[in-house]
């Protein structure tokens, strides 16, 4: 006969809690909390199947317990040393557009500084409002090393000129950055690839091509820059 239960041990997680504070410092609460949820999920999380005419459940248990302690003290020891693999990767898709003069930008052309998408059309309102705010972000954080790339969902089928429509905008809110489009609308592979059904929505992306935050404007965009440029 079998049975199948499953144990949470949490017995080191306070270790791990004052690990983590002790490389990350205590004002990184959010990080420390995202990656206890993961290491609790991957390393304290066991599900046993119990054989009853071999074994008692007390020996399993005490078994399950001796075994998640002497892997949460590896990775105790592998946080200390710094040596922990970080699973947390998030990669943003990868995507090629022609820019307005037809040359093809590809995201990849960005790898190695901050980079921050702004999915935008002309005839999105609330889009064009942002636009003035991205254009002082742009001028405070570009030098610093931020590139910045607008992606139009221009192409609606009551567009008459798309094209016009979304070089005109670029022009008149001064978007002096990389901008692309397929002029296809809410068609463009770029919206299946980034998984979004608003705009405006930006996602910021670190220098490896990870995705960093998303849906953030304004001062929180602007918070979450200074963060990332005040730890790399």
């Amino acid at each position: 006969m079998k049975l199948k239960s499953i144990f949470y041990i949490s017995i080191p997680l306070l270790s791990l809690i004052l690990a983590y504070i002790f490389i990350y410092g205590p004002n990184k609460g959010d990080i420390v909390k995202d990656k206890l949820i993961r290491i609790e999920k991957e390393h304290y999380t066991r599900e046993v199947e119990i054989d009853l005419e071999t074994k008692s459940k007390n020996d399993i248990f005490l078994d399950t317990i001796n075994e998640q302690l002497l892997e949460s003290e590896k990775i105790i020891d592998d946080i200390l040393n710094g040596t922990i693999e970080d699973k947390n990767e998030n990669p943003a898709p990868l995507f090629s557009l022609p820019n307005q003069f037809g040359e093809l930008i590809s995201i990849n052309d960005f790898k190695g500084n901050l980079l921050l998408v702004d999915f935008w059309a002309s005839w999105c309102q609330p889009c064009r409002l942002e636009n003035y705010k991205m254009v002082d972000l742009y001028k405070k954080y570009n030098k610093k090393g931020v590139n910045f790339l607008s992606v139009s969902l221009d192409g609606e089928r009551y567009q008459k000129k798309p094209k016009y429509d979304w070089i005109d905008a670029i022009n008149k809110d001064g978007l002096v950055w990389e901008n692309v489009s397929e002029l296809k609308g809410w068609q463009s592979q770029v919206v299946s690839l980034y998984n979004f059904n608003k705009i405006p929505m930006t996602f910021l992306i670190d220098e490896n091509g990870n995705i960093l935050a998303k849906n953030l404007f304004g001062k929180d965009l602007e918070n979450e820059i200074k963060r990332y440029m005040d730890e790399n």
